[in-house]
């Protein structure tokens, strides 16, 4: 990145005065850029003895406090803004082929070697057309974060499959770390940072009379600092980095070191082990001179006494540094540090387009068609937890139209129950709210059935996803089925969850209310299950069910 952005032409208004010269690489279009060095040629102590000259070059020159921070792939020397971090590879490399080949996206595949600039033809034809074809076959786990980063710096991408008409517009609302492939992509082209994501769930869950995310206010008031941290502001860490270092006018050699040093403490400090199993250390990073982290800067790590310490061990090296320096030598022409990751065209497009059967399966379980919905199943093997447009899976759709038998198709082909709408209500919820019977016995039965099975094979995932569906709260209103079946003058289905065994006395606690009744001394309130019968629309259904709830335990004191 740092060579292309010596290639590529400097705009007209920037290039008159060196300080404007200065502003447009540090305030404009590289704002937290570091340099990346990968050595070639060398054998392991050559390679060391290039690292240590650079090292020593660097801190002659640099007018500041120089240090190394040592992660598992690579080792950053680092001082105060607003002199670039340096990242040196720890991979060995035979030739600048090697390199370059190893690139992901096609423009950054041009190195510099202090005389000569080196490019592919990939890279030469990307430069000039200003645009990057997308290509699985050199895909790496921050695929998607790097192009979108280039595409600030003027290089457009081409995806050959994009097909707008299809597109899923829920990808916006989901969580971005869960996003992968061609729809993290898109997300990044509409709202290119956190803040951005974040603003734009608020604004719509305002626009939709939804109150506002429990942690907004906090999130909102940690803006500043955020801020101040280049690195965070925009695009993730390259696949050389296990470790994001910040970088900005507030972060200089010594702070960074303190921040290192605070979280290598918290992580394997003798003092929280009381609280902890583990006694293996974790460290995210070495850091002090070159010389230095060339060695082990613990000294003090326990060995693994288990096999399963062992294994623990053996997968955590992977991520955390342990011991002396060493350089990776398998298979230079990776981009990926750890595994190479290729996918194909459809696993990368799969979240991001609503398929034509998968709208079918939606559109056949909101009618009720046995025929189509086992077809589509069956013969289609379409995902049976597949969303629709406004993010509703076909087991809601059916419970919605009240289609048992649909229902009972479903959960035959180990549909999720637990799954949620947007407000946060499961399919549990919206057969309380409606007055489903049969459908709810329906839900509680394969829900008793996963819970069984989750036990017998001892998974607690699962069991986490069989959690008893009586205190499931909906995350707009923060009520559990009972609540909504109150709320709605469903007296049977109150029966049949209070015989399950749903809490007539829970207080029901508002993390918010909806924005236009959200003031200080509203959103203060802790209502009860018996005050919302008094909110029923027939009121002597409301006496019915609140005298049900008297009789299970529920108090007037309430």
């Amino acid at each position: 990145g740092s060579v292309l952005a010596c290639l590529l032409p400097l705009p007209e208004e920037y290039s008159t005065f060196s300080r404007k010269t200065r502003e447009y690489y540090h305030e404009k279009a590289y704002v937290s850029s570091d340099i990346d060095l990968f050595i070639y040629g060398l054998d392991e102590e050559a390679a060391k003895q290039k690292m240590l000259h650079i090292y020593n070059v660097v801190a002659d020159n640099v007018p500041w406090e120089v240090t190394c921070v040592r992660a598992k792939s690579c080792v950053s020397i680092i001082s105060q803004y607003p002199y670039r971090h340096i990242q040196i590879v720890l991979r060995l490399y035979q030739s600048p082929s090697e390199i370059l080949t190893g690139f992901d996206v096609d423009c950054c595949s041009v190195g510099f070697d202090g005389e000569n600039a080196w490019a592919l033809p990939r890279a030469h034809q990307a430069i000039t057309k200003q645009c990057n074809v997308v290509d699985l076959t050199r895909r790496s786990p921050s695929y998607e974060m790097r192009l979108a980063k280039y595409t600030e710096r003027g290089f457009e991408i081409k995806v050959p499959s994009l097909d707008h008409s299809r597109i899923d517009p829920t990808i916006y609302d989901r969580s971005f770390e869960k996003l992968h492939g061609l729809a993290r992509l898109l997300v990044l082209e509409r709202l290119a940072t956190p803040d951005f994501r974040f603003r734009y769930l608020e604004e719509k869950r305002e626009c939709s009379l939804r109150p506002k995310h429990s942690k907004a206010g906090i999130y909102a008031s940690r803006s500043w600092s955020r801020s101040q941290n280049l690195r965070r502001s925009k695009f993730e860490n390259s696949d050389y980095e296990t470790v994001q270092l910040p970088y900005g006018e507030r972060f200089n050699a010594k702070r960074i070191k303190k921040l290192i040093y605070k979280k290598d403490m918290v992580m394997n400090s003798h003092w929280n082990q009381k609280t902890r199993k583990r006694i293996l250390h974790r460290h995210p990073c070495f850091f002090g001179t070159m010389e230095q982290v060339f060695n082990d800067c613990c000294g003090t790590c326990p060995d693994p006494r288990t096999p399963e310490e062992k294994e623990l061990q053996e997968e955590e090296d992977k991520i955390f540094v342990r011991g002396e320096i060493s350089f990776i030598k398998d298979d230079p022409g990776r981009q990926a540090i750890g595994s190479f990751h290729p996918l194909t065209e459809d696993d990368w497009t799969e979240e991001a387009f609503i398929r034509p059967v998968r709208e079918d399966l939606c559109v056949v379980s909101a009618k009720g068609n046995l025929e189509k919905i086992k077809k589509a199943l069956v013969e289609e093997k379409v995902d049976v937890n597949a969303r629709d447009y406004l993010g509703r899976t076909p087991l809601q759709l059916a419970v919605m139209g009240g289609f048992t038998d649909a229902v009972a198709l479903l959960l035959a082909h180990d549909a999720r129950i637990t799954a949620r709408m947007s407000d946060g209500r499961t399919a549990v919820h919206v057969a309380a709210m409606l007055g489903f019977m049969d459908i709810l016995e329906l839900l509680f039965k394969k829900s008793d059935i996963n819970k069984k099975k989750a036990e017998k094979r001892d998974l607690k995932e699962t069991l986490a996803e069989t959690e008893s569906q009586l205190v499931s709260l909906a995350w707009d209103h923060q009520f559990t089925p009972l609540e909504y079946a109150i709320l709605f003058g469903r007296l049977e289905i109150a029966k049949l969850l209070i015989k399950y065994g749903a809490n007539v006395k829970r207080p029901i606690k508002f993390s918010g209310l909806p924005i236009v009744y959200n003031n200080y001394y509203s959103s203060k309130k802790v209502y009860f299950p018996l005050s919302l019968s008094m909110l029923t629309r027939d009121q002597g259904m409301g006496l019915k069910i609140a005298t049900l709830l008297l009789e299970n335990g529920a108090m007037t004191s309430q």
